[in-house]
């Protein structure tokens, strides 16, 4: 569990994006210096072209980025209507969520059968 310290710092540390549906929110190849939490809306997420999910409010992306500095993974892209989701910099990332890298690389071994090359 988070402290209250930490949960301030890290709801400081948040920003909010809109993305409208066809448009692309990271694309595979690309440094990655962002984590994102899907606030409001449906996003696609292709690998080499390919579809290979969709997530939806409350999930998230780009840790693979942030935990192994490899390059975007896939693409990520605004499904329909609007898209809001919260962004945090790598910076705060490993300073704020760092105790909870053991979770997310965890999370990370569930797709890396399709994700990480």
């Amino acid at each position: 569990e988070m402290a209250p310290n930490e949960r301030m710092v890290l709801a400081d540390a948040l920003r909010e994006r809109r993305y409208k549906g066809g448009n692309t929110i990271v694309s595979q190849g690309d440094s990655g210096d962002e984590f994102y939490i899907i606030a409001d809306g449906t996003v696609m997420v292709e690998c080499d072209g390919k579809f290979v999910s969709e997530l939806n409010e409350g999930a998230y992306f780009g840790e693979i980025a942030l935990l192994t500095s490899k390059k975007r993974q896939a693409t990520v892209t605004a499904k329909s209507g609007t898209v809001k989701v919260l962004t945090v910099h790598r910076k705060v990332f490993q300073r704020v969520l760092g105790p909870l890298s053991d979770i997310l690389s965890r999370n990370m071994e569930a797709y890396s059968s399709w994700l990480i090359k």
